[in-house]
């Protein structure tokens, strides 16, 4: 497909980040040590909260950030790549495919970013970055959607 609508990257991302959410939740449940589940407690709660950010945000109908047109998205990995579940359950394994794992969507969002798009576009994948990387600055994001409605 040549051209993809914005806001249906950002659905695609929010059902990736749901899916990570998922998995987070899955691996908590197959591990005992209490250190691994906080990391993976608080790693779902932070990619259910960008995934409602996300789906929060597209609900905005008008938005012409969203409503903008993309031609040839560029080579983003996929996320789903890392959701092994049968995989080595010590804590470093754990901590590498948390760390692999935010890494790609840090580098999609980066990638996304730097498109040559309307300046509101890349605006919502900057945020999305610093949203990834737990440095979501809240204003940011929320001027971002109020410059929407």
């Amino acid at each position: 497909m040549a051209f993809v609508q914005v806001r249906d990257v950002m659905k695609r991302s929010c059902r990736d980040h749901r899916m990570v959410a998922e998995f987070y939740e899955e691996l908590m449940d197959s591990v005992d040590d209490v250190k691994l589940k906080f990391l993976l407690s608080n790693m779902k709660n932070h990619v259910e909260e960008v995934a409602h950010c996300i789906q929060e945000y597209i609900k905005v109908k008008d938005s012409p950030g969203l409503n903008s047109w993309l031609q040839y998205l560029p080579d983003m990995r996929e996320v789903s790549e890392m959701l092994e579940y049968d995989m080595e359950m010590d804590e470093a394994t754990i901590v590498a495919r948390v760390n692999e794992i935010n890494k790609i969507f840090m580098e999609n969002y980066d990638k996304l970013s730097r498109m040559n798009m309307s300046e509101t576009v890349t605006d919502i994948f900057i945020d999305m970055k610093k949203l990834s990387n737990h440095d979501g600055e809240r204003e940011g994001w929320q001027k971002i959607m109020m410059n929407d409605l």
